[in-house]
């Protein structure tokens, strides 16, 4: 993916930043690994692990981006790509779809159907394949 900041050069962020245990949790632990990014650069979200992470505003806006371009029956306004990019299943499949990450794990913690739909949504079926059962 495309980007110039300073979330590019912290591969922490690869797999997110926890932010807990207090204000601006995740800021302090990038701090501490060398990693000094502007709030601008990062979005926080609830992910599969149980709690909030820092991940680089950047990934969440091309999945947003992803969504529109293969859902606009589906998504009314960029606000709606970007919250629905936040989810940690949306988001996972995204990174996927857009080759960020071989793969994504989901399904523990919510209904098949919102797996299978991301994944639908965001990567689809394989070639001739025309009926999902």
């Amino acid at each position: 993916m495309a980007g110039d900041g300073a979330a590019n050069d912290c591969p922490v962020l690869d797999l997110g930043v926890q932010d807990t245990g207090g204000p601006r949790a995740a800021r302090w632990a990038l701090a501490l690994r060398g990693c000094g990014i502007d709030d601008a650069e990062l979005v926080y979200a609830w992910t599969l692990r149980g709690a909030p992470h820092a991940y680089r505003r950047r990934e969440v806006a091309e999945v947003a981006a992803l969504l529109r371009q293969r859902r606009p029956d589906r998504i009314a306004s960029d606000a709606a790509a970007m919250e629905l990019a936040s989810n940690p299943i949306v988001l996972g499949v995204g990174l996927v779809a857009l080759g960020e990450a071989d793969a994504a794990v989901a399904g523990a913690t919510c209904p098949t159907a919102d797996v299978v739909r991301a994944a639908l949504w965001l990567i689809g079926p394989a070639e001739g394949i025309e009926t999902i059962s």
